[in-house]
């Protein structure tokens, strides 16, 4: 049952991030970054602000949709926290964390 859930959760969050792929791409592209330039830790730090938001929530599409308020004002929330401060200190943090890891 877990193995399901969690191969389910895996499958969700790539649906999810390729539906806002050309958001981002459209966003990066204005800035001249395109989405192969992302570091490992802008990616992890991604991530963690679309789970700070709440977007995972939303693992069984058909039975949330992504049309319903919930869903929307989840995902408002992770575009703010994107682009904010917050990315930043979340990047710096992931980066904080790898270096940790690197020294062992």
């Amino acid at each position: 049952m877990q193995t399901t859930r969690t191969a389910a959760l895996s499958l969700t969050a790539s649906l999810l991030l390729a539906a806002a792929l050309p958001q981002a791409h459209a966003e990066t592209t204005a800035t001249g970054v395109s989405g192969s330039q992302l570091s490992r830790a802008e990616v992890i730090a991604d991530l963690r602000l679309w789970q700070r938001a709440g977007v995972d929530r939303f693992v069984d599409v058909q039975e949330y949709g992504l049309q319903t308020s919930e869903y929307q004002k989840a995902f408002a929330e992770y575009q703010r926290l994107r682009n904010s401060p917050a990315f930043a200190e979340e990047v710096a943090r992931v980066k904080s964390e790898q270096a940790g890891h690197a020294g062992r």
